[in-house]
């Protein structure tokens, strides 16, 4: 369903016109629920984002139980595991 939504492209086409990472996320979300309507829908899927300053979203979508994502930044010893939000459609 991401493939078909083109979400990848989406997200980040969505923030070179301006959103932030977290909003160009939710927004490809909304793609997403579109899909639902028309039967396309098929299952859970992550999504991640990151832009060119450091800022990130991660977002799970009908994901049957909770997912993790690890994420290491610079100057840090080692990764540190997180929890996305999950959205439900």
């Amino acid at each position: 369903m991401a493939i078909r939504a083109g979400t990848a492209r989406s997200i980040v086409l969505y923030m070179k016109v301006g959103l932030r990472v977290e909003d160009a996320v939710r927004k490809a979300v909304e793609d997403l629920r579109r899909l639902k309507k028309g039967g396309g829908l098929l299952r859970g899927v992550n999504l991640h984002a990151i832009d060119n300053r450091g800022n990130f979203a991660v977002l799970s979508l009908n994901a049957p139980k909770q997912t993790a994502y690890w994420l290491w930044r610079k100057g840090e010893a080692k990764p540190e595991k997180h929890e996305p939000e999950r959205v439900a459609l």
